[in-house]
């Protein structure tokens, strides 16, 4: 039974990162190169993706956050079947624990991702001076959620350039990050093995 429930929680592990690859593929789009691929990926993913993208308060502006629930829910049940595949203890406590941890990596994963963005930004900004470029456009629509959450949070924020804002709302990723590795992490952790005393 173990078996089967590590080979299911490898799947959806694995079609969780070809959602991602063809959002990513998505947002670069502009060449025809990899219109090919895309069509396929968009064919193996978007029957599930609809799924969520029916959830109409879930898309603001650019961003799309029914993509995010859609990974969120693939993660969690990779993370529970992976979970009960090693545990021969089994209760509610430890499924809620298991889909928590889960919840927390796939926010750990996506707090990551957009770090990763604000440096890019941060590189072409200051570095580059290609402000005007698709791929700055793209990224920067990418992270407008936090960046206007920054905004607003600073007094004169509106006011700011673009880097100081990065650099804040990098900051604050960060400190997330930190606080989830530290505390929440190591608390779910506890919770999973009180439940096996």
């Amino acid at each position: 039974m173990s078996v089967v429930l590590f080979f299911l929680s490898g799947v959806l592990t694995i079609y969780s990162f070809v959602i991602i690859f063809r959002i990513i593929l998505a947002w670069f789009s502009g060449t025809e190169q990899h219109s090919g691929a895309l069509s396929v990926l968009q064919r193996i993913t978007d029957p599930y993706l609809n799924i969520f993208r029916r959830i109409k308060f879930l898309s603001r502006g650019a961003f799309d956050f029914s993509i995010i629930l859609a990974i969120l829910v693939l993660n969690i049940l990779s993370f529970v079947l992976r979970y009960l595949a090693t545990t021969v203890f089994f209760n509610i406590v430890t499924v809620i624990g298991a889909i928590a941890l889960a919840v927390w990596q796939t926010v750990f994963f996506l707090l990551v991702f957009f770090a990763i963005v604000i440096i890019i930004l941060i590189i072409i900004t200051n570095v580059t001076r290609r402000t005007y470029s698709q791929i700055y456009f793209t990224l920067s629509a990418i992270t407008e959620p936090f960046t206007s959450f920054i905004r607003r949070c600073i007094p004169g924020g509106k006011n700011l350039s673009a880097t100081p804002v990065l650099v804040v709302t990098l900051v604050f990723i960060s400190a997330l990050c930190l606080f989830g590795i530290f505390v929440i992490e190591p608390c779910l952790q506890q919770l999973l093995l009180w439940t096996y005393i």
